[in-house]
């Protein structure tokens, strides 16, 4: 079974929303299907909370927000949460 990617040109998206906060949905692809990933960023002075909404399943993440990698734990995040959804 091939896993969901978010593709590389998307994850712009992720690192903006990080920057900014706010909401967005992002696909996740496989061949001949996608899925979609809805999440939220909260932003503190210390942390970026981020609420991720996959398949019908709620996680959350909590992420240091001067970590450069962020946008990239985000990516991994949202991948490992659509392919647990679609093992399920």
């Amino acid at each position: 079974m091939n896993s969901y990617l978010i593709p590389f040109a998307r994850q712009e998206l992720l690192h903006h929303v990080l920057q900014v906060g706010g909401s967005a949905v992002c696909g996740l692809t496989r061949p001949e299907q996608t899925i979609h990933a809805a999440f939220e960023v909260e932003l503190t002075t210390e942390h970026a909370i981020v609420t991720v909404d996959v398949a019908g399943k709620t996680q959350q993440l909590k992420l240091k927000r001067k970590d450069p990698a962020n946008h990239l734990h985000l990516r991994d995040f949202i991948q490992q949460a659509a392919n647990a959804s679609a093992a399920a």
